[in-house]
C-alpha cells in the first residue's frame, strides 16, 4: 500500500463523471472538511491530515447536482500511516 507520514497533508483526488458534491471517508465514517465537496468540473480535491498511524480505507461518493445521474460510491482505495520521523 502506498504510505503516508501522520500529521502531514495528503490531497486526496476523486474524478467523476458529472459535476456534484463529493463527500471523501476514511475507513468508512467522513473525513472532517471533506464532507459535500462541491464540484462543477469532473475533479473533487480534499486536503487531510491523517492523524492516527496504520492501515486506512478510503473512498468517496458523489451525489451528482443533476439529478437525471444517480450517486455512486467509488472503489476503496488503501493508504498506510507511518509514525513522522523528524531529523534533528
Amino acid at each position: 500500500f502506498p504510505s503516508h507520514d501522520m500529521g502531514s497533508s495528503v490531497t486526496i483526488t476523486a474524478t467523476i463523471s458529472n459535476p456534484g458534491a463529493v463527500t471523501f471517508y476514511e475507513n468508512g465514517r467522513p473525513i472532517a472538511g471533506c464532507k459535500s465537496v462541491v464540484t462543477l468540473t469532473t475533479t473533487a480535491i480534499c486536503l487531510w491530515k491523517p492523524q492516527i498511524q496504520g492501515s486506512r480505507v478510503l473512498s468517496a461518493k458523489v451525489v451528482p447536482t443533476d439529478t437525471n445521474y444517480t450517486s455512486s460510491t467509488s472503489q476503496i482505495s488503501y493508504l498506510t500511516i507511518s509514525k513522522r520521523i523528524v531529523g534533528r
